[in-house]
This record gives C-alpha cells, sequence and structure tokens, in this order.
C-alpha cells in the first residue's frame, strides 16, 4: 500500500473508517478536514468502507488507568541510589530524604502526576478494580484489531479539537483529549500520524493512520525487505520508535 500510495495510485487499498470515532464531541472543522482527507484517499483510487470498532470508546479510560500504573512501577527504580540524578546527597540527609530530592528535581510535573495516579491504582482494595479491569478492555480492543474489518488500513481524525485557543491549559487538555491513536498504543500496534489541513488559529489538524500490524507496509512485502526494514538509527536508538508503537520515523 504504501509503495502505490507514492505512486499516487490507490487502487485496491481499502481505508477503513471507525464508525465509534466520529460525529458528536469532535469540532467541525476536524471532521470537515478528515473528510477531506478521506475523499482525496477516494479520489486516489482507494476503497472506503466503515467498520466498527465497538470497544475502542473504552480506550481513552483504560489508557488513563493503564500508562499511569506502568510509569508508577517502572520509574519506581530511579531511587538516586543505583544510577542517574543524585541531589540532596551531602552526608547529612538520609537515604529516604535524597531519594525524596531527588524525584522531586527530576521529574516533571506530568510525570509526577501520572505517577501518584498510577500508585494510587495499583494500592492494594484498587488493583483488580481499576487496573485489572484496564487489562480486560485492553484485551477487547485487541480482539477489535483481530476481528476481519475487511480493511487495509484504519483512518481516523487524531484530535478531537482544533487549536483555536493555544493557552497552556488548553494544550494540555488537548493531549488528554487526542485519544484517537490511544487504541493503537493499548495493543502495540504500529500507526502514522499526518498532518492533512488547518483550522482555526493555525491549529493542524491530524489524521492518524492505524495500520493494521500484518498489513502496515505492504501485505506482500516479507519482514526483511527494505520497505519493512526500521532505519539504521532507529535500530541505533530504541528511542527512535515513536510510542513504543514500534513506528520508526525518517531520520
Amino acid at each position: 500500500a504504501a509503495r502505490e500510495g507514492a505512486l499516487g495510485d490507490l487502487t485496491g487499498v481499502r481505508v477503513g473508517v471507525i464508525t465509534e470515532l466520529g460525529g458528536e464531541g469532535y469540532d467541525a472543522g476536524v471532521m470537515l478536514s478528515f473528510n477531506q482527507a478521506v475523499e482525496q484517499l477516494k479520489a486516489l483510487g482507494a476503497e472506503v468502507v466503515e467498520v466498527s470498532c465497538p470497544n475502542f470508546k473504552y480506550a481513552l479510560s483504560a489508557y488513563y488507568l493503564i500508562a499511569p500504573s506502568e510509569c508508577s512501577s517502572n520509574l519506581a527504580r530511579f531511587d538516586a541510589m543505583r544510577y542517574g540524578l543524585r541531589v540532596g546527597d551531602n552526608g547529612q540527609n538520609s537515604a529516604e530524604e535524597v531519594m525524596s530530592l531527588t524525584r522531586e528535581a527530576g521529574f516533571g510535573a506530568e510525570v509526577k502526576r501520572r505517577i501518584m495516579l498510577g500508585t494510587y491504582a495499583l494500592s492494594a482494595g484498587y488493583y483488580d478494580a481499576y487496573y485489572g479491569s484496564a487489562q480486560k478492555v485492553r484485551t477487547l480492543i485487541k480482539r477489535d484489531f483481530a476481528a476481519d474489518l475487511r480493511a487495509d488500513q484504519i483512518n481516523t481524525p487524531l484530535l478531537i479539537q482544533g487549536a483555536e485557543n493555544n493557552s497552556l491549559a488548553n494544550m494540555e487538555l488537548r493531549s488528554y483529549l487526542r485519544a484517537r491513536d490511544v487504541p493503537v498504543e493499548l495493543v502495540s500496534y504500529p500507526g502514522e500520524t499526518h498532518i492533512f489541513h488547518q483550522v482555526g488559529d493555525g491549529g493542524d489538524v491530524q489524521r492518524d493512520q492505524l495500520a493494521r500490524q500484518a498489513r502496515l507496509v505492504d501485505r506482500h512485502d516479507p519482514p526483511g525487505h527494505p520497505v519493512n526494514r526500521p532505519h539504521e538509527h532507529c535500530l541505533s536508538d530504541p528511542s527512535g520508535f515513536v510510542g513504543g508503537s514500534g513506528y520508526c520515523p525518517p531520520p
């Protein structure tokens, strides 16, 4: 599909539009730009079909339980005792005080917020109710992807709002509501984000292509084909992979 798309011919490619992700709650400008993108794909020869992923609507809630929980657990190792930053180690502070000062100085506001949320979700008496339930939702979302969606790739708006108000508070809120790429992140499938059009005060409306894992680049290319092979800079620097999804951006 990638090769045909580069040539401007998408004949034979089926593009899925998720029924549950659209309509109510989206800015009119966002949906207008997304629909224009879909029409452009049609003009290139792609067949556009509606697909149903009923559990995607629970993805955002599950994500903000799973991600903070994993953040809380994984970042516990940064305790200033073994490696990394160390603050307040002046011979007078206790190990607990050094640990607290280091984590206070080293972690930003969003990281601290997620650690607190994750610690709460993983605490005794809440694990099954929160983290355990979110993992069950993750399984349901993976089953949605595994179903026969009759599509080679899935397209959905990445954001539900434009950028008419670029204040810091509004930008943070939009970052929490981006949500449309959350399903693919929950199941660790690859995906790409493309800027299609601008609405409002210069805000980019992004069209997220959620390609099913087995059909990301071309269903007929073997895994070792150059088209499917990660860039060298991603192999040498794993941080080059976006969001843990396995997508390797160009250098």
